[in-house]
């Protein structure tokens, strides 16, 4: 199951706070969300690519 609103973004948190970070911010580079600086844009933009996937 794909999390979405705010379930997407705690878990999201969660991936932060972990060892997963380098893993989630390559995804994030990888993305569109490269974009963009401040980490809550990121996890914002990371959310609407849960959404849209």
């Amino acid at each position: 199951m794909v999390p979405t609103g705010k379930t997407a973004f705690t878990y999201i948190s969660k991936i932060s706070s972990q060892t997963n970070l380098l893993a989630m911010n390559a995804a994030i580079e990888a993305g569109s969300c490269r974009n963009f600086g401040k980490a809550d844009k990121r996890y914002k933009c990371l959310v609407e690519s849960y959404k849209t996937e």
